[in-house]
Formats: structure tokens, sequence, C-alpha cells
């Protein structure tokens, strides 16, 4: 669904989005720097983006990066 409009690189204030480069030309979150507040599901205009809550993978990935 994502169409790489940019909506919500521009909105996150953490950074956790990115684009990814063609072929994919699709947004993709870091979950280990998002923080799960939310913010780029409400303003994404194609509703591609599940937010606002942490789930199993998302801490999994969250502690690997702390202890690596």
């Amino acid at each position: 669904r994502c169409r790489a409009c940019n909506t919500c690189v521009e909105t996150c204030e953490a950074g956790a989005p990115e684009l990814l480069p063609p072929p994919k030309h699709t947004a993709w979150i870091d979950p280990v720097i998002c923080t799960g507040c939310g913010t780029c599901a409400a303003v994404c205009p194609s509703n591609a983006i599940c937010g606002g809550a942490t789930d199993d993978e998302r801490l999994e990935a969250i502690i690997a990066a702390i202890l690596s």
C-alpha cells in the first residue's frame, strides 16, 4: 500500500522511517529507532502503517541492538 510519498519520513521526530531505493520504492520503519508514537500512521495518506503499539518483534529488535 505504501506509495513512497515521504510523508512519514518528514513527520517522524525520531527518524525511524526511511525510503527504500527502487525496485522496492517503499518506506521502511526501523523498529529499533521507532518510539511507537503512531504519528507516522496518523499522517500516512495510504493507511499503510500500523503504529502506536509495541509487539514482540520490535522488543526483540531493541534488545538485540542494545546487546550488540
